[in-house]
């Protein structure tokens, strides 16, 4: 065997190569025709849309022959409603019907008459209080006088003459509860029969205050603060604030019954002393004195009851 060309051998594999080359070529043009051919259909999409269309209007039909639930959609409503208006009020502020905003203008124009008013007599009542309350101060700047007055008097004449003042105010006193006594028991003397009526009570203790208090039999009560009732005979004539003092409480008619006379310990204004206290009744039949009793700021009441007849006949329940 002869010998290859070394030509021969290596032409050999260049042309394998070629026809490899070649045969790869040919690969890439079938690829591409073969993708050409390809063809896609989509009929099928007219069908489905056709179908989708078809059953829309079908529910369509349904739902416009279906009979809805009153109350359901109307509370459907009501709560969509709510959120719609929930939703409005968070983004525009409410605003008030003029109807509205007129009522609250007249309740508020009311308002401030009434305030006016109130204070007009606010007004009033402190001018009153400043009144009183200049009065309280001349009291009080005549009593620092008069202390100032007092204290520059030394021992026993200062003591002489409290003593000695004291003294004329009770003769004035008894000059004055003499006068009434006289002048009642010639009221009595001379009034017709059975129509007249009186009591007197009496004490002489310093600055104390003691009030006579009459419960007629029909049950009305006579003291400082009613001195008297229409129609009714009874008037308390004399109130004494501070001692000593005399309290009289007069009657132009009887009502035949239990009278009850009372004494009461009003205020000792810094006298804690034991008060005595005298009374007497005055009538068409003569006098009737009560006896003597002692009231102190521990003791403060004490009641006498008394029958009167419609003859002024008077007569002491024990």
């Amino acid at each position: 065997m002869q010998p290859k060309d070394q030509n021969q051998t290596e032409a050999i594999p260049f042309k394998k190569k070629n026809e490899e080359a070649s045969h790869d070529f040919s690969f890439w043009e079938q690829s591409e025709s073969h993708e050409e051919k390809i063809e896609v259909d989509e009929r099928w999409l007219m069908t489905y849309a056709d179908k989708m269309t078809l059953l829309s209007g079908c529910f369509l039909m349904l739902f416009a022959m279906s009979t809805l639930d009153p109350e359901r959609m109307k509370k459907f409503q009501s709560e969509a409603q709510k959120n719609f208006e929930g939703q409005a009020a968070q983004v525009e502020p409410k605003q008030t019907p003029p109807t509205e905003l007129k009522t609250e203008l007249e309740t508020k124009t009311k308002e401030i008459e009434t305030l006016k008013l109130a204070s007009k007599d606010q007004a009033i009542f402190t001018q009153q209080l400043q009144k009183e309350k200049e009065n309280l101060e001349q009291t009080l700047a005549n009593l620092k006088a008069q202390k100032s007055e007092a204290s520059q008097k030394t021992g026993r004449n200062q003591l002489a003459t409290e003593n000695e003042s004291l003294k004329s105010n009770l003769r004035e006193l008894k000059a004055i509860l003499a006068q009434q006594k006289t002048r009642i028991e010639a009221m009595a003397s001379t009034a017709p029969y059975s129509n007249f009526l009186a009591f007197v009570m009496s004490w002489g203790t310093r600055n104390q205050d003691i009030d006579l208090i009459v419960t007629d039999p029909k049950g009305h009560i006579f003291n400082f603060k009613n001195r008297q009732y229409k129609n009714v005979p009874g008037f308390l004539v004399l109130d004494t604030r501070q001692g000593p003092g005399v309290e009289i409480w007069q009657s132009d008619g009887i009502i035949p019954g239990v009278y009850t006379f009372t004494y009461q310990f009003y205020s000792s204004y810094g006298n804690n002393e034991p008060c005595p206290i005298t009374g007497s009744l005055f009538t068409t039949r003569g006098k009737i004195s009560l006896p003597q009793i002692i009231l102190t700021p521990q003791q403060r009441q004490k009641a006498f009851k008394v029958v009167i007849s419609a003859e002024g006949k008077a007569t002491l329940q024990p």
